[in-house]
This record gives structure tokens, sequence and C-alpha cells, in this order.
């Protein structure tokens, strides 16, 4: 079954994965975008659901923002973490496969990592001078 090809396409073609494995069509496309479009303006509320991050220049989509467009398209995530954790750094990579409810057919992948090994989290001050020298060398600052 061949989805229509109009250029004003219907509610039934929004928020669809192409039937029997295709690809979307321009038309879906264009409907989708506009469906994200009207999403952003209708539903989702700067700050809330997507917002502009100290120090880029772009909006960012939140977690919020991003569950509410999942809801929208009828796409469930399905969180994988992995502990890469040893004895001297906690760390953690999160994989999230993006499966359209529907269908089962993956639509896409995310990944996240976080380390306590990063610079903002490994040092820290040292509370008193007792504290510093107690410290081994190699972990002194």
């Amino acid at each position: 079954m061949n989805a229509p090809t109009t250029t004003a396409p219907t509610t039934a073609l929004v928020a669809s994965l192409a039937t029997e494995g295709g690809a979307m069509t321009v038309a879906q496309l264009k409907a989708n975008r506009e469906l994200m479009k009207n999403a952003m303006t209708d539903l989702m509320e700067p700050g809330k659901h997507y917002g502009k991050i100290p120090g880029t220049q772009k909006p960012t989509l939140y977690k919020p923002g991003a569950e509410l467009l999942f809801v929208l398209f009828r796409v469930h995530g399905e969180p994988i973490v992995e502990d890469l954790s040893d004895e001297d750094c906690i760390r953690y990579r999160v994989k999230v496969r993006a499966v359209h409810i529907p269908s089962g057919q993956t639509v896409g992948w995310g990944v996240g990592e976080c380390s306590t090994d990063e610079e903002k989290y490994k040092w820290r001050a040292a509370k008193c001078k007792a504290e510093y020298l107690e410290a081994p060398d190699d972990r002194r600052r």
C-alpha cells in the first residue's frame, strides 16, 4: 500500500512512518516538520520544554520537550545503561533506542556519557591544610 502523495498531507499521514519499510514521502516529511512547529508554538513552553543553554547560540530541546515529541510521534525510548566505573572513577554510558510504537521499528538512537573524571567533578579545593597533606602526592592540587 503506497501512501498518498498530496501537497497538503492529511492528518493520517502526519507522524507516521512509511508503510512497508519504504522511505517517507516529501509530503510526509513536510507534514512532520509542520507538526513539530505547531507543537513548539502551541504545546511547548520556553524554559520548560526548550531553551537556550548559557554559552550556546541556539535553543536546545530539553527532556520534557523530547518526551512530548515522543508522545506526538508515537515513539518510546528503551534505555541501555552501561556502568563503566572503576575504582577511581564513576562513569556511565546510556544508550536509548527510539522505537516507533505501532510498527516496532527502530527510528533512532541517542547516546550520552558522564564521568566523575571530568575536570569540573574531579577536583575540589581542600577544606583545610590537614586534608591537603593527607591526600596522596599525585592527588594534591
